[in-house]
């Protein structure tokens, strides 16, 4: 060979070598994250603009599941087909104008089916054109933290303007189930029946990947398999994002394969972002404390919460992982609830200041006290008898009214009455039903005695929209204690979530924005 075939020879070889991959995926990224702390585990290209596809519809059920909870809907809700819905290109159900579907159906449509008509029935139902309620969708992203995403429908159908990220994915993945755990379970949903066919999840994991729960597939042509993954076992939570594969088995191998590797590289019982129905304070099976449970018939515990700054729990919305402050459990008198009461024979011996507040409102007031607030976590107070049951359970027993330590004359600081500013606190529901919020209180005590035996039970009120939600909650951790507290619990099937303190006690030193 001449000498200059050789050195054309090496160039050529050079470019070969230094050449991208004949078969790398410009489509591809990847995310895993644990679900817990939000903590990145993996990540590829998660921050480079994608095609969401069907994933959109992760973020329109955010907003029926938000409708749901402010009462604007029910699962019963009737809506109404128009010409446009009914012309979406498929994946469809085939609806036709003038039909209805209620919400419960629409939800498992689209969970499911994915169906693209589904999708602009919710979205002119709920925003009056699907391009309003797109609007809000991209709103909403903003306000979750997610600030490469943009939506123009509902569906995810092809527009070029519809862009996101894996890493915006795993974060409204990670808030839905957050925000709405009463909700969440739809995603687990394996077949939907409507009019005489049944329609498979997509979702392959379901059932097959060892405690997947959910969550959404989606695909375009442009967009390649996209597939969002929630993962929960052995204490342990992740959430994993594939966007781009070239084939829908292809992905879920990768998703699995990811998943796997993650898993070994995080800690159980970290903090999560979990919640679930939750309720009062309550009672602790090994010394048997139960909380003080209040009358939420009575509308005066309902007015607006008193917040530092002037803010009220009218004024408060749910953002980016903020939170009202705790009331203090001595601030109020509230009535048990057909609870039976009597005193412990072994005291708890208090470790931390939260379990010595919680203890020194168990002592009762020697004259009745007024109502100064709407206080909806008062201490707990020692009972024998059957524990209370979960929501719905009939509660039985002799009721009578205990007074509550007098209130201080000024209206404190309502995060370091209960515990000081710098605990952890963990929180494992919320629910409209303040009773709900208490029965899950009582069975994450009877879950896990040891853990949150000095820990301070509490509801916190807070509104979203015209609803006032009861969020159920313990004080008084460190960070280990709260860690390990989310472990047990979610080994028992228990969501939870641990905050730092910046995470619960920031909302009291700020109004919530007021988002309409």
């Amino acid at each position: 060979m001449s000498f200059w075939g050789i050195v054309s020879a090496a160039i050529l070889a050079l470019s070969l070598f230094f050449a991208p991959a004949a078969h790398a995926n410009s489509k591809y990224a990847a995310i895993v994250i644990d679900g817990y702390t939000g903590k990145v585990v993996f990540s590829r290209n998660a921050d480079n603009a994608r095609y969401p596809a069907s994933l959109t519809k992760i973020m329109t059920l955010y907003m029926v599941f938000e409708e749901l909870e402010a009462g604007r809907l029910s699962l019963d809700t009737r809506m109404k087909v128009s010409r446009r819905a009914q012309g979406q290109a498929p994946s469809k159900l085939g609806l036709k104008a003038g039909q209805y579907i209620r919400v419960d159906d629409a939800i498992k449509a689209l969970v499911t089916k994915s169906a693209n008509d589904v999708a602009t029935v919710v979205a002119e139902h709920i925003g009056g054109t699907e391009s309003a309620f797109a609007r809000k969708m991209t709103a909403k992203a903003r306000e979750l933290g997610m600030r490469r995403t943009r939506f123009m429908n509902a569906s995810g159908l092809p527009n070029t303007r519809q862009k996101t990220t894996a890493r915006d994915m795993a974060k409204l993945g990670q808030r839905i189930r957050e925000d709405f755990p009463e909700y969440y379970d739809y995603f687990q949903t394996e077949r939907f029946s409507w009019r005489g066919r049944t329609y498979s999840n997509h979702n392959n994991l379901l059932g097959k990947y060892g405690g997947t729960v959910g969550i959404k597939t989606g695909y375009t042509r442009a967009s390649g398999f996209n597939l969002t993954a929630a993962v929960e076992r052995d204490g342990k939570y992740l959430i994993g994002v594939v966007m781009g594969g070239r084939k829908a088995r292809s992905r879920d191998n990768h998703m699995v394969k990811i998943l796997d590797d993650a898993w070994n590289r995080v800690q159980p019982g970290n903090p999560g972002t979990l919640m679930v129905k939750a309720p009062l304070p309550i009672e602790k099976p090994p010394v048997t404390f139960a909380a003080n449970l209040p009358d939420t018939s009575d509308p005066a515990l309902m007015a607006s919460l008193d917040l530092p700054g002037g803010a009220s729990a009218r004024s408060a919305q749910r953002a980016n992982t903020e939170f009202l402050p705790l009331e203090p459990p001595a601030e109020e008198e509230l009535p048990l609830r057909r609870a039976s009461l009597s005193e412990p024979a072994v005291q708890p011996q208090p470790q931390n200041s939260a379990a010595r507040i919680a203890k020194a409102a168990l002592r009762e007031a020697a004259e009745p006290l007024e109502k100064v607030g709407n206080l909806i976590a008062p201490a707990a107070h020692a009972h024998t008898g059957n524990a209370h049951g979960a929501a719905g359970s009939t509660r039985t027993g002799s009721t009578r009214n205990v007074a509550l330590p007098p209130p201080p004359k000024q209206q404190p600081s309502l995060v370091g009455s209960l515990f000081p500013p710098e605990s952890w606190v963990i929180q494992i529901g919320a629910y409209r039903d303040p009773a709900q919020a208490v029965d899950r209180i009582r069975e994450a005590m009877q879950a896990a005695p040891g853990e949150l035996s000095n820990a301070v039970p509490v509801t916190v009120p807070v509104m979203t929209g015209d609803t006032t939600l009861y969020r159920s909650r313990f004080g008084g951790f460190d960070e280990l204690t709260a860690r390990n507290a989310c472990g047990q619990l979610a080994r028992v099937n228990i969501s939870c979530i641990a905050l730092p303190p910046s995470g619960w006690s920031a909302a009291s030193a700020r109004r919530a924005p007021n988002n309409g």
